[in-house]
């Protein structure tokens, strides 16, 4: 599967819609003339094959203006009903260098396949460390400082911005939260008790942990662990059965495409619908 197969999953049509539209160049033809870029070679080779056969001279070369085979494009527009795509980052001491790399890569990669195959989607981003703040683009991915840990701060402002903004009736929400999954103990409820709420408004709500470490990076590599606040959501029998509840683990830099297929195979997310 490629990128370009990945969209928001559940989209659905909304009372108050306001529509986005996603473009998609789609193959529609084969034409005799066209421009140089769209040349089919495959079939330009095929015809100029066939002709020199029939002409006794087999083999491919020689070609002719006649030869020439173009594919035809048509950019199709369909529309769904408007969407908010909220990122939150953790930005707390215990997210080292290399952490923040595979995080802002993965979200940096995200809006822009998000922004790229939709319009007029809303993306608002978030940091947090024991306090969220929704920040700019620019400084999101500039942040490089470090605090304590309370990720629960990160899925409450994601839900009041949501509450104040967005209301379900008329967008399709989405909350995608990066962590290492260090957190306290008497804050992982809390954590739990929040993303319930948020797939209450939500139509999908995706939580990654990045488990990368420049110390133990060979143990890494061999699948890793999930940490304390995954293990507090797969206790949770109705996040744990929710589909629309996803979680997926980055270990290293090439577990970045696995990572966003896991938050948007819209064919994936259909099929537990």
């Amino acid at each position: 599967m490629m990128l370009e197969d990945l969209g928001l999953p559940w989209l659905e049509q909304k009372e108050q819609q306001v529509e986005l539209e996603t473009e998609e160049t789609v193959f529609h033809d084969i034409s005799k003339k066209g421009l140089p870029p769209n040349v089919d070679r495959r079939r330009t080779i095929l015809r100029n094959l066939r002709r020199n056969i029939a002409n006794n001279q087999p083999g491919v070369g020689g070609f002719i203006p006649e030869d020439l085979r173009f594919r035809v494009w048509e950019n199709v527009l369909e529309k769904h009903s408007n969407a908010s795509v909220i990122l939150a980052m953790d930005r707390s001491g215990s997210m080292t260098l290399e952490k923040k790399f595979i995080v802002k890569s993965f979200f940096f990669w995200m809006v822009n396949f998000i922004r790229r195959k939709y319009q007029n989607v809303e993306v608002v981003f978030v940091a947090y460390d024991t306090v969220a703040r929704e920040v700019g683009e620019e400084n999101f991915f500039a942040i490089s400082e470090g605090g304590g840990t309370m990720i629960s701060s990160g899925f409450k402002l994601a839900k009041e911005i949501v509450e104040a903004r967005f209301p379900p009736d008329a967008w399709n929400n989405y909350v995608f939260c990066f962590s290492d999954g260090e957190n306290w103990d008497d804050d992982n409820g809390r954590c739990v008790v929040l993303v319930k709420e948020l797939l209450g408004m939500c139509q999908a709500v995706g939580y990654g942990e990045v488990s990368y470490s420049d110390e133990f990076y060979n143990w890494a590599s061999f699948g890793g662990s999930w940490f304390t606040l995954h293990k507090e959501f797969s206790r949770d029998n109705d996040l744990s059965e929710d589909p629309r509840f996803m979680t997926a683990s980055i270990v290293k830099r090439e577990d970045l495409y696995a990572c966003l297929k896991q938050f948007l195979d819209v064919d994936e997310g259909k099929g537990k619908r």
